[in-house]
C-alpha cells in the first residue's frame, strides 16, 4: 500500500535539508482553519441577527411614536370638545341661575301683594257689618288658587260697599279699595303668566344642561356636580374609633349636623354661593383633566355603597366614655361583611390589627389634588374595625379595588366602617371630598 509523506525543503550554505511533515500537525492545522472559518461565519450571522433586531426595534419604536402622536391628537380634540361643552354648560347654568332668581323674586312679589290685600280686607271686614267669606279660606287654598281667593275678596268688598252706602257708618272708601284690588289682580295675572313661562324655560335649560353634562361624562369619566348630599344625616348605627382628647387636635371645620339656619338665610346663602361653587368645580375639572396621575391619587369615591353616616368628623361625645373627644374621621354604618373599596390608587402601608382601630387598612396615595386650593397634596386614608382583610402590606391598589369587609373589631359599638382622610399628614373632614365628587367604581 503506498505511503504518502510531505517534505519541507530548506536550502542552506551546505546543501538542502528536508524536514518531513507528520500527519498529526496537518490535521491540527486543518481543524484550526475550520474553527476560524466557523468563528468568522458565526460572527457574520450574529451581526446579521443583531442588525435585524435593531431594524425591528426601530420599526416598533416608530410605530409607537406614531401611535402616541395619534393619541395626542385625539386627546387634543377631546380637550377642545370638552372646553366647548364646558363653556356652554357654564353659560346655561348662568342663565338658569338668573331665571331662578327672577322666579323667586316674582314669587316673593306675589306673596307680598296677597299679604297686603289680606291686611286691607281684614281691616275692612272688622269695621263693616257684612260677614266676609274670604277670611274663612285656608292658607293652603290661598297659595293653591290665589285668583279664586281674590275673586271672593272682590265680592266681599262689593258687599261692604253696599253696606256702607246703606248704613253710612263705615268710614272706608271701598270703591278705592276695589280699584286697588283690580290693579293687584292684573299684576297677579301677569306675574303668574311670567312665572309659568320661566318654569317652562327653566325645564328646557335643565334638560339641555343635563344632556351636555352626560356628554362630558362620557368623554372624561368625571362628574362635575356631586350627587352626594352636602350634609348627611347622622343615624344611630355603629360608632367607634380611637379615643382622642378634644384638646389634642384642632378642628378646622365646623362639625356637620349643627343647628339649622333660618330657611330664608339658607336660600340666600345658596343663591350667593351658586356661581362660586360652580367656578370651583370648573377649576377643579381643569386641574383633573390636566394631570390624570394626580386625579387617580385623590380620594373621591365613598369606600362603601348604600351606607349612612352614624358619626361625623370633628368634636363629639365619645361613645364609650361620654367625654368630649375628637373624631378624626366619619363612621359609615352597615351590616358586617359589607365590601370596602379603595377611593383612589395607592400602596397598602398597613394591613392588620391596630390599637383602637381593630383590623385596619392604611393606604398611602401619594400626591393628589387638594379640594380646598387645587394644589398637589399628599393623601393617606384609613379604614378601621374591619372583619376581614382582602389586601396585604406593600400591595399596589387601584381605585375601586376591594380592601376588606366591615366589622366590629377594635373600639367599636357595632358593625361599621371608620374612614379617615389625611392631607399632608393632617386629618381632614372626609365629607369635603365626598361632597365634591360622585364617582362610580
Amino acid at each position: 500500500m503506498p505511503h504518502l509523506s510531505i517534505l519541507l525543503l530548506r536550502h542552506n550554505g551546505t546543501g538542502i535539508t528536508h524536514f518531513p511533515l507528520r500527519p498529526v500537525p496537518l490535521v491540527t492545522a486543518a481543524l484550526l482553519a475550520l474553527g476560524l472559518f466557523l468563528f468568522l461565519g458565526g460572527m457574520v450571522i450574529w451581526q446579521s441577527i443583531q442588525l435585524h433586531e435593531q431594524q425591528q426595534w426601530n420599526a416598533q419604536r416608530q410605530s409607537q411614536q406614531i401611535h402616541i402622536h395619534e393619541r395626542m391628537e385625539i386627546a387634543a380634540s377631546q380637550a377642545e370638545r370638552v372646553e366647548v361643552l364646558e363653556n356652554r354648560v357654564q353659560e346655561l347654568r348662568d342663565q338658569l341661575a338668573t331665571l331662578e332668581t327672577h322666579s323667586q323674586k316674582k314669587s316673593a312679589t306675589q306673596q307680598n301683594l296677597l299679604y297686603h290685600i289680606q291686611q286691607i280686607h281684614s281691616l275692612a271686614c272688622q269695621q263693616g257689618s257684612y260677614q266676609c267669606r274670604a277670611v274663612l279660606l285656608d292658607t293652603k287654598v290661598l297659595e293653591a288658587d290665589p285668583l279664586n281667593w281674590l275673586n271672593m275678596i272682590s265680592k266681599d268688598f262689593h258687599h261692604l260697599t253696599l253696606s256702607q252706602k246703606a248704613n253710612l257708618t263705615v268710614p272706608v272708601n271701598s270703591e278705592l279699595v276695589q280699584e286697588e284690588i283690580w290693579d293687584l289682580k292684573q299684576n297677579l295675572n301677569a306675574a303668574e303668566q311670567e312665572l309659568a313661562e320661566y318654569a317652562v324655560l327653566m325645564q328646557a335649560r335643565e334638560q339641555e344642561v343635563r344632556q351636555l353634562t352626560e356628554k362630558i361624562q362620557e368623554i372624561t369619566g368625571i362628574r362635575l356636580l356631586a350627587e352626594v348630599p352636602v350634609t348627611p344625616v347622622e343615624n344611630e348605627g355603629g360608632k367607634g374609633g380611637p379615643f382622642l382628647e378634644e384638646s389634642l387636635l384642632p378642628v378646622e371645620e365646623p362639625q356637620l349636623g349643627a343647628e339649622p339656619l333660618d330657611p330664608r338665610v339658607i336660600l340666600e346663602q345658596e343663591l350667593s354661593s351658586y356661581h362660586s361653587t360652580h367656578h370651583s368645580l370648573e377649576r377643579l375639572y381643569e386641574e383633573i383633566s390636566g394631570n390624570e396621575i394626580l386625579w387617580r391619587s385623590t380620594p373621591t369615591i365613598a369606600p362603601v355603597e348604600d351606607s349612612s353616616v352614624s358619626s361625623h368628623y370633628g368634636r363629639r361625645r365619645d361613645p364609650f366614655t361620654n367625654l368630649p373627644a375628637f373624631h378624626s374621621g366619619i363612621d359609615f354604618s352597615g351590616p358586617a361583611g359589607t365590601p370596602i373599596y379603595a377611593p383612589a390608587d395607592g400602596i397598602v402601608r398597613k394591613a392588620g390589627p391596630a390599637a383602637g382601630y381593630g383590623l385596619l387598612v392604611e393606604l398611602d396615595h401619594g400626591s393628589g389634588i387638594s379640594i380646598k386650593n387645587f394644589k398637589p397634596t399628599d393623601y393617606m386614608t384609613r379604614y378601621g374595625h374591619l372583619s376581614r382583610l382582602a389586601v396585604q402590606a406593600n400591595q399596589f391598589i387601584q381605585r375601586g379595588e376591594l380592601l376588606g369587609y366591615t366589622g366590629n373589631t377594635g373600639r367599636s359599638t357595632s358593625s361599621h366602617l371608620h374612614y379617615e382622610i389625611h392631607a399632608n399628614k393632617r386629618p381632614i373632614n372626609p365629607w369635603r371630598n365626598l361632597s365634591h365628587f360622585s364617582i362610580s367604581r
